[in-house]
């Protein structure tokens, strides 16, 4: 079995050796190269009959191969066919050949066939020989590419198509190089206009040859401009196949209208190529035309046959104002409260040159909201030297606006960038929007910068009531907008230092009673050295944050003294860590601390303090001397009614003589009296409540009460019982105009 196998393995490998030494044999399979020296463009009615006759101006090369000189044989044939829609002209078809005695022959089959057969003395020669058709050709309906199919029959040619022509269906095409921006005045020069052949001898060749205007044969080109624009002399060239072409004299007219006319000949024209005629514009600008784009109507007609040149309308200028142009390289999103905030750059162009007056200002304004604490980057270009000598403008850290003297006029259109860096309010943000304007410029706002408040503060507001202590309120969450809006590092000193810090000031007569909660709930801000001082809450900026961040401030007790009147109470977020240029701060400018006067507004600094004012408390008592309490006293007990609360006493009222007494200090709170304005003379054994502009004095063992320091008797005196002051109810009560009521039943004083 093994053996069988081996032996049919050797009979393939045999097999295999001997196809190898077949490879190659045979018949060489020779192949000519086929070629266009150029692709010509051609109008759709292109006849090479008709005046100039002669054949259409390109080179189809049929090539023998150069591997295989003889493969050309003596009278061999092969077919030219044209595409569709395309005619052959044979007595406009030139033919020649390469070393040959004869040329070979050509004859027409159809309208679109073309046979060629080859010359004798090819088939032996030994050389490369080559057939050179310059075709004549009649275009009758066909659109686009030009062909010619090589059919070889059973030549040696190779097949294939040959593109060596095209056609379009307008005689001229019109461009602009350029919009330029022209303003007021006289022979402003506009884009130039390229009318330009589509195809070669699209116009033809024609024209009085020097002959005056208005002859029959000239070709004529008429050019319209929109109201309030005039024509001055235009400058008139050719070139490409119409090169030698002319204008006769007096050919251009309505100069000093909109429309104008301009006649030329071609009779001297070089032709062989699609020709193009040039024309600068030159306008009048008067003193009613309108801004924006002129738009020239152009028009033209053959003076061989009176058919179209061109027909288009096509923009060539841009009119505007001598102004300027301004942009932002980007708006940046800039920090509230912060000295040293910085824009993109800003460009100020103008719209064409000599816009800006020497020795004259750009003033560039901005909000009131922001000050203008350095300008880098300053550079004045493209205008000339007199222009490009502007100088940097003078920063003094005082301003919103900066002013920048234009030094010369320009001599072509100039341009000033400018970075500027800003000071903005702390309790300011949105868009900066900066308005640009003098130095003869047209007025022009651009948006500079979007800021955004670092920081602010949100709580719901509490009911609260004066005179009673540690009165809770809601939460107050502090958040920023941005990360690092807390900032650690600030410019307060005058340099940078680390040394921000965040505050809550509550309304004047708010004082916290204990130090609240302080915790980071979002992000990775670090805050420490948590303190309050009477109505102001303060922490300190550890680290700043990565990401936005917020803070919670919880456990607020709160204690209103007798000053406070109905309504809201407030808190005001502040602090160096988010308004470091207040005018608590030291000055700011070109990079540095000045000023140095904490009282006054300094350099970059404003007179504001509160990042953000927010509403956190609502009393709903009336301040002192409005108040109207209801309170209940039942005799023997140590408890009493306040407002509908009910409240612990040290010590329980009692009757002595037909007369109610009661402890002094609950008699005070009922009365809406706190404890800041209850005094105990021990010297003298004086009691003293204040109310308003109401002082009432009293003395142990007196009947006498002084009223605003008027005398009053009293039927009975106040006296002590365990160590406490117990005042005679009714008549302290009615001192300070409150009503006393005793309930014989419940054996309860009521005070209103």
């Amino acid at each position: 079995m093994i053996k069988a196998r081996s032996k049919k393995i050797s009979m393939l490998l045999i097999l295999a050796m001997m196809m190898t030494l077949f490879v190659g044999v045979g018949t060489a399979s020779a192949a000519s190269v086929n070629s266009v020296n150029k692709v010509l463009a051609i109008s759709d009615d292109y006849d090479s009959a008709a005046a100039p006759a002669g054949p259409l101006g390109v080179n189809i090369t049929i090539q023998e191969d150069s591997d295989f000189p003889n493969d050309f044989a003596d009278g061999e044939i092969f077919e030219l066919e044209l595409c569709e829609g395309v005619k052959w002209v044979p007595a406009q078809t030139v033919i020649t050949n390469s070393a040959a005695t004869t040329v070979a022959a050509i004859t027409k089959r159809t309208s679109r066939i073309l046979e060629v057969t080859m010359p004798t003395g090819w088939t032996t020669d030994g050389i490369v020989n080559t057939i050179t058709i310059n075709p004549g050709i009649e275009v009758d309906g066909a659109q686009g590419d030009i062909y010619v199919t090589v059919n070889p029959l059973d030549s040696a040619v190779s097949s294939g198509d040959i593109v060596f022509a095209t056609v379009s269906g307008d005689t001229c095409s019109v461009t602009v190089d350029s919009v330029k921006k022209i303003g007021k005045g006289s022979a402003k020069t506009a884009g130039t206009l390229t009318i330009r052949e589509n195809a070669i001898n699209a116009i033809g060749k024609s024209g009085s040859s020097g002959v005056p205007p208005a002859s029959t044969t000239d070709n004529k080109l008429t050019l319209k401009l929109p109201s309030n624009f005039e024509w001055n002399t235009p400058t008139v060239t050719f070139g490409g196949g119409l090169q030698g072409s002319t204008v006769p004299a007096g050919g251009i007219t309505g100069t000093g209208t909109r429309t104008l006319s301009i006649e030329f000949d071609t009779l001297g024209a070089v032709g062989g190529s699609r020709g193009s005629i040039y024309v600068v514009p030159s306008i009048d600008v008067t003193s009613e035309a309108s801004n924006g784009e002129i738009e020239v109507n152009i028009t033209g007609t053959k003076g061989v046959d009176n058919g179209s040149i061109c027909d288009d309308d096509i923009v060539i200028a841009n009119y505007v104002d001598y102004g300027v142009t301004t942009e932002i390289k980007e708006v940046k999103e800039l920090k509230s409260g912060k000295f040293e905030e910085k824009t993109a750059k800003i460009t100020i162009e103008e719209n064409m040159a000599g816009a800006l007056l020497a020795n004259r200002d750009i003033h560039i304004e901005f909000p009131s909201w922001v000050k203008v604490t350095r300008v880098s980057n300053f550079n004045a270009t493209n205008g000339g030297a007199g222009f490009n000598a502007t100088a940097a403008p003078t920063i003094t850290g005082k301003k919103s606006y900066i002013d920048i003297t234009i030094a010369g006029t320009s001599t072509s259109k100039g341009k000033i960038e400018l970075d500027v860096t800003l000071s903005t309010q702390a309790n300011k943000f949105g868009e900066i929007e900066a308005t640009i304007s003098g130095a003869g410029a047209t007025e022009e706002t651009l948006v500079v910068a979007e800021v955004v408040q670092r920081a602010s503060m949100e709580t719901t507001p509490t009911d609260v009531r004066v005179g009673i202590q540690d009165q809770e309120l809601a939460d107050i969450i502090i958040s920023e907008a941005v990360k690092e809006g807390f900032a650690r590092s600030t410019k307060v000193s005058g340099a940078e230092a680390t040394d921000g810090e965040i505050t809550v000031t509550l309304t004047e007569g708010v004082r916290f009673s204990t130090t609240p909660d302080v915790e980071v709930i979002e992000g990775n801000v670090e805050v420490n050295n948590v303190a309050v001082s009477g109505g102001v809450l303060s922490m300190d900026v550890k680290s700043e944050s990565t990401k936005p961040s917020q803070i919670k401030v919880s456990g607020i007790k709160v204690t209103l003294d007798r000053s406070v009147p109905e309504g809201s109470i407030y808190a005001k977020l502040g602090g160096s860590a988010v308004n470091e240029n207040s005018k608590a701060a030291l000055g700011w400018v070109n990079g540095s601390g000045a000023g140095g006067n904490t009282a006054t507004v300094d350099e970059g600094e404003f007179d504001v303090a509160t990042v953000q004012k927010v509403a956190i408390a609502n009393v709903v008592t009336t301040a002192p001397g409005e108040i109207t309490n209801q309170a209940g006293f039942v005799i023997g007990s140590a408890t009493y009614i306040l407002n509908g609360e009910e409240k612990e006493m040290d010590v329980a009222p009692y009757i002595k003589n037909s007369r109610t007494y009661m402890p002094v200090r609950y008699v005070a709170y009922a009365l809406g009296i706190d404890d800041n304005n209850i005094l105990w003379d021990g010297v003298n054994r004086t009691v003293t409540l204040m109310k308003g502009d109401k002082v009432v004095q009293m003395q142990i063992g007196s009947t006498t009460i002084l009223i605003n320091g008027a005398a009053v008797t009293m039927d009975v005196a106040p006296e002590i019982t365990s160590d406490r002051t117990m005042l005679p109810a009714r008549w302290v009560a009615q001192a300070f105009g409150a009503s006393v009521g005793w309930d014989e039943a419940t054996q309860t004083v009521s005070i209103n």
